[in-house]
């Protein structure tokens, strides 16, 4: 089956096919699942999956992926590839409306092989520290088991970098799984609108991976962050250092962050 021309063209019901040639500069959207066994040829335009799954078998491939030719994951659909092990596997995903945000990812699993889907979307969907200084891309890598350990390579435009976000600086990944935090990895120094992170290790289930800059993604809360947990002063000891970054706002004052200090004043005849 060839999807040729110059017209919007669905597909509808559940099918799977040994090649799939695209060639339709005005794309293929999905209406089902749709499973390829050998080859997806992207020779031109894109395939939209929306709310479905996109499966490339374990001896499959993808051919012609670019910036204008690539799976485009606006809603909750996703790329997935059947048992990723040790050899690279490219997932050219994107979003937007236009489809102008190409933002591929590719994976060597250097743990126990797993069936791994992409999407990417923007912004991400759980809250970050600083929302200035990350690439506001969030790319969900849902596995179907644990143990698979990647090594990935995330790519982005620079219209994806928000304002204060330092190209050349240190960055970080934050891999939010169950929550209530991302877990945090330090990567080094950030470069141009690519970065590769190896050993990941990937939970079963979603692993939803946030670039930044270094405290940009998540900073744990000061210890004194709560009144509840207010830090001892000592009256005439040594000055005591503190910080507000990632603190957080108490009632009734919600638009100002604060820490909590507390002391018992000496009482002298």
């Amino acid at each position: 089956v060839y999807f040729t021309g110059g017209t919007l063209q669905s597909i509808t019901g559940a099918t799977s096919f040994d090649y799939l040639p695209v060639n339709n500069n005005n794309s293929v959207i999905l209406n089902n699942n749709v499973l390829v066994n050998q080859t997806l040829a992207l020779t031109s335009g894109k395939i939209n999956v929306g709310v479905n799954t996109l499966t490339i078998g374990a001896g499959g491939d993808i051919t012609g992926y670019s910036s204008a030719n690539f799976i485009v994951t606006n809603s909750t659909g996703v790329l997935q590839r059947n048992a990723v092990g040790a050899t690279v596997k490219w997932f050219p995903v994107g979003y937007g409306n236009p489809a102008t945000n190409y933002t591929p990812l590719t994976i060597v699993n250097n743990g126990t092989a797993r069936d791994l889907s992409v999407r990417s979307t923007s912004p991400p969907q759980n809250p970050v520290t600083d929302n200035t200084r990350i690439v506001n891309v969030q790319w969900d890598v849902t596995s179907s088991g644990s143990g698979a350990i990647v090594d990935a390579s995330f790519n982005w435009n620079s219209a994806n970098q928000a304002v204060s976000y330092n190209v050349s600086g240190n960055g970080e990944l934050g891999n939010y799984t169950t929550g209530p935090n991302y877990a945090i990895t330090n990567i080094g120094t950030m470069g141009g609108q690519s970065k590769s992170v190896s050993g990941i290790a990937l939970s079963s289930g979603s692993n939803k991976l946030v670039l930044g800059n270094t405290n940009a993604v998540y900073v744990a809360p000061p210890a004194n962050d709560l009144c509840a947990n207010a830090s001892t002063l000592v009256p005439n000891a040594a000055a005591v250092q503190g910080t507000t970054v990632a603190a957080t706002a108490s009632s009734p004052f919600p638009s100002d962050i604060d820490v909590w200090y507390k002391f018992t004043a000496p009482c002298t005849a």
